[in-house]
Formats: C-alpha cells, structure tokens, sequence
C-alpha cells in the first residue's frame, strides 16, 4: 500500500475493512469484551470501515476526493484454539475506491489476501499479568496479497505483494461515555515486496498512528462529542519518497455514539466502533527529502469509521 506519490500510508492502514452480516454468538471470555463476530471459538470475523472526504491528500492543493477505504479478516484459530491462545491462518479482503481515478485510491489490495498470524500474549495464562493485559493485542504475521488496480492503463502494475511484520492495535473507551477520555493506537513494522509501480519494492516499513481526545462523562447527548489530538508517522528505507517518510500533526472533533451500553451481553449488537469525525492534519516534518513547495503541507477530511468484531482490542 505504500506507493508513488501516495500521502495516504498511515490513514490507509488505519482504515481497513468491510461490515458484514454474521452470527453473532457472545463469549465469556474475560480478555475479549467486545462483541465476536463467527461460530464458536475456532471462525470469528474483524472488520473495519471508513468512508470520508478529503481536502487535499497531500496531494495537490486543489484535490477534492471522495474515499471509501475497507478491509476484513476472516480468521480460522487453530488448537488450543482462541479461548487458550489465538493463532492461525486467515483470508483477508481489502479495497480501496475514490470519486477520483489516481491508482493509489482505486484497488483490490487483498482480492483476497491469505495470511498466517499469532498473538504472542494471547494465552490464558499470560491474560492476568499486567504485560499480558497491555501486549494482548500485538499479533505477528506473514502474509500474501493478490491486487489489482482498476482501470486497463494500471494493468502493468504489480499483482502481487508479500507482507512479513507485526502490529499493535488498541482502543480505549471510543463508544463508552462513562469515561472522561478515549483513545485508539496502532503502530506497524513490516517487510512490504512491491507497491503500485515497482515489484522490488522490497523495503522496511515503521508506521504509526495515536489519536487521544477527552468527552464530558455520562453526560447524555453530550459525551457523545469528543475534541482530540492526532499523530501520524510513516518512515521507509526509501527517503527520497517525501509521502513515506514524514511526520503528521492535527486535531480534530468527533461524535461517538454510546455503544457500550447497547453491547451488553445478550444483547446480539455486532457494531463495536462508529465515529463522526472531522479533522485537520498538517506536516510537521520529513524524514529523508522534504516534499516540494508545491505539495499542500494540509489535509481536512470529514467522515465516518466503523468496525465489527474484535478489530479494535
């Protein structure tokens, strides 16, 4: 997903997924309180969606696109299964659309994708030591992707690509209106084989992305509202490539829905994450070369994001 004059990289990994209508069974298990998505403790499915306006993409100054940006796993836990320790094969379905017709935005990126992926501090044991609580959510995987970007003068682009790394997604308190403050985090390495116009590709990528904001609790209506700080960062191997190798700064404002009282138990609620948002990000700095002085240093992006199933930990 990293790829010529794409300013897009962090946001893109961020926003992955596809909402599905499945089976909802609930689970007792004490280190997966969200709602899962699958049968029993061997299928589940984790989903996440984002569908937004953008002002410039750090693209050109007078770029106006419409984006829709999904991505979904259907993963398959392996003995001793999920409720002892997660681990196993998945197939991963993944695409990205624009009102506009530049490559970066228009693909299959997992048409499908199948994969291989553990979470090291996923086992029943370690779920009660404070490391266990905190690392739950790392997950290492090896994984290989069919793309295909759309349109018959993108056919010479790569069609496939290798991904070996690991990440970290966590979210805190996003639709729970009982606490003064939320978050959500993630932060990736990976070995990535190609992007849209090169096959050897073959480079490092260290992202991260953390967004932090305050609502009034239990305040009604109120708390749905939500003020927040952002950073974004991306760095490559590749430091002549500006819109891989930068530092993103902003804020934004958003309105989340209480979800965590229509999730209890029993209750058959799928939605685990919704948000309104619109925020403002501006680069702060470049890694390797800085971009020229004709791309926008801004972006403004009005949206929404939702996921189901166990996405966010």
């Amino acid at each position: 997903m990293i790829g010529h004059t794409s300013a897009m990289k962090t946001t893109t990994w961020l926003r992955r997924g596809i909402l599905a209508c499945v089976l909802v069974l609930p689970r007792g298990l004490a280190a997966q309180e969200t709602a899962a998505l699958g049968i029993g403790d061997w299928l589940t499915v984790s989903s996440n969606m984002d569908a937004s306006f953008r002002r410039t993409q750090f693209f050109e100054p007078r770029y106006k696109t419409v984006l829709f940006d999904v991505e979904s796993r259907v993963e398959f836990w392996l003995p001793p299964f999920r409720g002892s320790f997660s681990w196993g094969p998945y197939i991963r379905v993944a695409a990205i659309a624009s009102s506009r017709d530049q490559p970066w935005e228009n693909a299959w990126l997992g048409a499908p994708g199948v994969g291989l992926q553990a979470f090291p501090f996923s086992s029943a044991g370690a779920r009660g030591t404070g490391a266990g609580r905190w690392l739950g959510p790392l997950r290492v995987f090896a994984e290989y992707d069919v793309v295909r970007y759309w349109g018959v003068a993108n056919s010479w682009r790569p069609t496939r690509r290798t991904r070996i790394g690991a990440d970290y997604w966590r979210a805190f308190h996003v639709n729970d209106h009982s606490h003064a403050w939320w978050g959500e985090t993630w932060h990736g390495v990976s070995w990535n084989s190609s992007n849209e116009f090169s096959s050897s590709y073959d480079t490092t990528v260290l992202a991260n992305a953390v967004r932090l904001g305050v609502r009034k609790p239990n305040g009604g209506a109120v708390s749905s509202i939500a003020p927040y700080g952002i950073v974004e960062s991306s760095w490559t191997r590749n430091d002549e490539y500006y819109w891989e190798n930068r530092l993103l700064l902003g804020g934004g404002l958003r309105v989340a829905p209480d979800l965590a009282r229509r999730n209890r138990p029993g209750r058959g609620m799928w939605l685990t994450r919704m948000v309104f948002y619109a925020e403002y990000l501006r680069s702060a700095a470049f890694y390797g070369v800085t971009a020229p002085p004709s791309v926008p240093r801004f972006d403004v992006r009005v949206g929404v994001g939702a996921s189901v199933g166990d996405w966010y930990k």
